[in-house]
């Protein structure tokens, strides 16, 4: 659980951190342009986004409802806080001459830069326990209760545990049957599997007596085909023969007419 007062005890010292590192009027070396002033501002505005955005996370997980992508976005404001505080430091490092300030306003800045660093510290840690308390609120709401059913209404403990070991003992019975049907199942595939092995057999054996029976056919084939041309030239010497026994014949029957003449 989130403590209810964290985060206002977070927002309230970071307010005050935040009183005292405030840029106060500079007189030397400093003007309205000040780049190092502009971005020190712009870091400070985001710290307090940040705070805003960590106070919504924090009546989201306290509503129980999902704060992570509210988490998720914090986080990611408070990386960019920190890549500002480097930012800040960097410019600092460069020493007064080039900063255009004084040495103890050089000092005075980079107090402020801590506290800068502190401040997304202190946001980051307040961040990570209300992430974890809305993890842990996701994962085991401690408000919600089995829910009642028929089965179970009107039992006591020890019913519920008889009744818990009467549904395991269904469900084993109901994987037995299942274990069952699936090793009937295997039986008739391999017996489908040997009748087409059978089949398959069959018609190889098929195919082979198809591919004899069509080999005598062609070689019928051919041998009607020899024999129709040998009939063929049979037939032209017969009616050939008998074309001049009968020019003979029709000779003969002239020269005896011719006789009579």
């Amino acid at each position: 659980m989130i403590c209810p007062s964290c985060c206002e005890q977070a927002k309230q010292l970071q307010s005050s951190l935040a009183e005292k590192l405030l840029p106060q009027p500079i007189t030397m070396g400093s003007t309205a342009g000040d780049t190092w002033m502009r971005e020190f501002e712009d870091a400070m505005r985001l710290a307090d986004e940040i705070m805003s955005k960590i106070q919504e996370a924090s009546d989201l997980a306290r509503a129980g409802k999902d704060a992570s992508r509210s988490v998720s976005s914090t986080r990611r404001s408070i990386t960019r806080l920190n890549a500002k505080a480097d930012r800040l430091d960097a410019l600092l490092k460069e020493g007064p001459e080039k900063a255009g300030v004084s040495e103890r306003e050089l000092y005075r800045r980079q107090d402020m830069v801590v506290g800068i660093r502190y401040r997304a510290k202190s946001q980051a840690a307040t961040l990570t326990q209300i992430g974890n308390s809305a993890d842990r609120g996701a994962l085991l709401p401690s408000s919600s209760q089995p829910a009642e059913t028929d089965r179970t209404a009107g039992l006591e403990n020890q019913g519920i545990v008889g009744l818990q070991k009467q549904i395991m003992k269904e469900q084993d019975d109901q994987l037995d049957e299942l274990a069952q049907t699936v090793s009937s199942t295997h039986h008739i595939a391999l017996a489908v599997n040997d009748e087409l092995d059978l089949h398959t057999q069959l018609l190889d054996d098929i195919d082979r007596d198809l591919d004899s029976t069509r080999s005598r056919v062609k070689n019928v084939r051919d041998k009607l085909t020899r024999l129709s041309r040998q009939s063929g030239r049979s037939c032209s010497y017969v009616c050939l023969f008998l074309t001049m026994i009968g020019i003979i014949i029709v000779l003969l029957v002239l020269m005896d007419v011719l006789k009579w003449f």
